[in-house]
């Protein structure tokens, strides 16, 4: 997608505590570079957009898909 210059979207992500610790330990720059490419993250909860925020993300405010569909 990022080639073609296609905006991708990550919708209704998560994102543990213990893997955003990892992941800000031991890669910071490899999952910067990878939420970089994302047009849009909206998060499923408030703690999942810090968590992502945390790790570089442009973060939308969060909404849970599945208490937000009839």
């Amino acid at each position: 997608l990022a080639a073609r210059g296609v905006p991708a979207a990550l919708v209704n992500g998560r994102i543990s505590p213990r893997s955003c610790a990892r992941w800000r330990r031991w890669a910071p720059g490899v999952m910067r570079g990878l939420l970089g490419r994302y047009a849009l993250v909206v998060p499923r909860s408030p703690e999942d957009a810090g968590r992502f925020a945390l790790l570089g993300a442009r973060v939308e405010a969060p909404v849970d898909l599945k208490m937000a569909a009839a």
